[in-house]
C-alpha cells in the first residue's frame, strides 16, 4: 500500500452492495472477490484505496417504506434514501478523492412515478452536496464521475419497475450523460451495454468484472492516473466494445472536466 493513497468512494445501491442477480443466487451477496468494486480495487492498484458503500434498495432522494425482505429496510425505514445518508458517509471517509455515484436505478420503481428527468434531478441535488461539501483534499470538493443505472431488461423478476423499464432506463441513461456534462463532472460510465444477470437488473461475476474494468479506466483517468494497462486483457468482444464506449467517454471527460492531466489528453 503506497503512504498516501488515493481515496476513491463508490456510493451505491445493491449492485455497488453486490447483490447477486443469478436464478439460483436470490438474495445472497456475490463473494468479495467477484464484486465489481474489488475488480476496481485491483485494477487501480495500491495507490489507490477503493471504499464500496453499496445497499440494497437505495435511492437519490427518496424514503422508501416498501423496501423489505433481504434488502434489511423495514415498514417505514428511510435507510434507502440516499441524500440521507450522503453528508455523514462522506465526513466519515474524508479526506475523499473521487466518488463514483451510482445511484438512480431503484427510482426507476412505478411506485415512485418519475419521469427519467426527475430522477436525473434527484441525483444533481446528491451532486450538489458533494460538489459543496469539505470532503476532498485540502477542504475541497471531491472529483465526481457519475454512473448510470443499468438498462434494466424484461423479465418477470423486475415487475416492480413496470411494462416500459427498459425504455424507461435507457432515457434515464442519456439523461445521467447530459447531467454529466451540463455539471462539469470528471466522468460519466454508461452502463448501457452492460450485461445484466437472469433478473435484469443486478450483475453476475462476468458483469461486475466488465463493470470493475469500464470504471477503472474511467476513475484512472480522472485521478490523472493515465490508462489502466491491464483492465481488459483477454477481454471477451463485449469487453473491446465497452472499452470503445469508455473510451468515447474519456474524451468528453477530458473537455467536461479541467482536472483531466497532461498524460490523460494523450493516453489515447
Amino acid at each position: 500500500m503506497a503512504s498516501n493513497p488515493r481515496t476513491v468512494v463508490c456510493f451505491g445501491d445493491s449492485n455497488t452492495f453486490g447483490y447477486h442477480g443469478g436464478a439460483q443466487k436470490n438474495c445472497e451477496r456475490m463473494a468479495y472477490k467477484d464484486r465489481w468494486t474489488t475488480k476496481l480495487q485491483q485494477h487501480l492498484g495500491d495507490g489507490v484505496v477503493v471504499i464500496p458503500e453499496g445497499l440494497n434498495g437505495r435511492t437519490t432522494v427518496l424514503d422508501d417504506p416498501h423496501n423489505w425482505g433481504c434488502h434489511g429496510l423495514t415498514d417505514t425505514s428511510t435507510g434507502a434514501n440516499g441524500r440521507r445518508y450522503l453528508t455523514p458517509m462522506l465526513n466519515s471517509h474524508k479526506p475523499i478523492d473521487l466518488v463514483v455515484l451510482a445511484l438512480g436505478c431503484n427510482d426507476l420503481k412505478t411506485r415512485f412515478g418519475l419521469s427519467p428527468g426527475e430522477i436525473s434531478k434527484g441525483c444533481n441535488l446528491l451532486i450538489q452536496d458533494i460538489k459543496n461539501s469539505n470532503c476532498g483534499p485540502n477542504n475541497g470538493a471531491p472529483r465526481i464521475v457519475l454512473m448510470s443505472p443499468p438498462a434494466v431488461r424484461l423479465t418477470a423478476l423486475m415487475e416492480d419497475f413496470g411494462p416500459q423499464r427498459a425504455e424507461r432506463s435507457l432515457a434515464t441513461i442519456e439523461k445521467y450523460k447530459a447531467l454529466a456534462e451540463e455539471e462539469g463532472l470528471s466522468g460519466f460510465v454508461s452502463l448501457a451495454s452492460v450485461p445484466m444477470s437472469d433478473d435484469g437488473l443486478h450483475y453476475d461475476e462476468m458483469g461486475a468484472a466488465l463493470v470493475g474494468a469500464l470504471v477503472s479506466e474511467t476513475v484512472s483517468m480522472a485521478l490523472g492516473l493515465g490508462l489502466v494497462e491491464d483492465a481488459w486483457i483477454g477481454g471477451s468482444s463485449q469487453a473491446v466494445a465497452l472499452r470503445e464506449e469508455a473510451m468515447l467517454c474519456h474524451i468528453q471527460s477530458n473537455c467536461m472536466d479541467g482536472h483531466a492531466s497532461k498524460k490523460s489528453r494523450t493516453a489515447w
